[in-house]
């Protein structure tokens, strides 16, 4: 695993999108970045939320807007763009799906969460790498996409990657959640000592694996080394928040983010007016009450 997260690392692109082949030379393909990326997110939100967080256009300003959705949309400059991006995509989940609430105790966690992790993305996002370059990142990169001869047990190859696209720097430098089979959202203290465990033995598969390479790169540059940062300072956890759907307000996530804020002295950045939580709840109270009547209705 850690010579393939090497090799998807030596590519790289000087936007963040969705990758396109390039069919000049068959022999030789070449990849290009036109568009935004198709991200398991965007597919997760809308399969399961109904809202469609990215490419929806409007036609015309009068009511009712008559809308379409276009995957043609140019690509993200920059990681700061990007990330900005996710986290409005969050926030439109929080609005548009009408029970996206259990009730108001709920609706202001979930509004003040996604109001302060706006504010902290320019605190968590490298600006070393903020315009590239940008690397090869799939979603669902995990364990049960790995194949492996049953014989030798060596791996013969990957699949599933179609949410693959070209990614901020740090999405793939950071450290990996699938070292245990537990997403990083369903840990318990055990298995968040056993991911430790776990990343201390594949940090060390990295570094003798990145010593064979001899690529030169320097020290504070290699992927053991930013990945072992990453879980030190909070980017881990920060990553995983805002490429999560539905498990952005898991507790354990903000729990591990809290300390890295608590740290750096920003516990109080982009805390939202008491006006402004209390005019949100009062909303989605309303529509989720709405959205409850149409329920009732609809499988009486």
């Amino acid at each position: 695993m850690a010579n393939i997260l090497l090799e998807l690392s030596e590519h790289d692109f000087d936007k963040i999108g969705a990758l396109s082949m390039t069919e000049e030379d068959v022999t030789l393909p070449s990849w290009s970045i036109e568009h935004r990326p198709m991200t398991m997110k965007m597919n997760d939100v809308e399969a399961g939320g109904n809202v469609i967080v990215d490419g929806m256009i409007a036609l015309g300003s009068s009511l009712p807007l008559l809308t379409f959705i276009d995957h043609t949309l140019p690509p993200f400059e920059t990681s700061m763009d990007y990330m900005q991006h996710l986290v409005q995509q969050n926030i439109a989940h929080l609005h548009e799906q009408r029970n996206s609430i259990d009730d108001a105790t709920d609706a202001r966690r979930k509004f003040i969460l996604r109001c302060r992790m706006e504010a902290l993305v320019p605190y968590f996002t490298s600006t070393t790498n903020d315009s590239g370059p940008f690397k090869i990142f799939c979603d669902d990169f995990r364990l049960g996409n790995v194949l492996i001869d049953e014989i030798t047990l060596e791996f013969t190859g990957v699949i599933d990657w179609e949410w693959t696209y070209a990614a901020p720097h740090q999405f793939l430098f950071s450290a990996p959640p699938w070292l245990i089979l537990e997403r990083p959202n369903s840990w318990t203290e055990d298995g968040e000592s056993r991911y430790k465990e776990n990343f201390a033995i594949f940090l060390q598969c990295l570094g003798e694996e990145e010593e064979k390479r001899q690529n030169q790169i320097p020290e504070d540059q290699r992927m053991s080394t930013l990945m072992r940062q990453s879980l030190d300072d909070g980017t881990f956890w920060f990553t995983q928040l805002i490429q999560a759907a539905f498990n952005f307000d898991e507790e354990i996530l903000w729990r591990n983010l809290e300390k890295a804020v608590r740290e750096r002295g920003l516990l109080e950045l982009g805390v939202p007016s008491e006006e402004d939580v209390e005019k949100f709840v009062e909303t989605k109270l309303m529509e989720l009450d709405q959205y409850n009547q149409d329920l009732y209705l609809l499988v009486r």
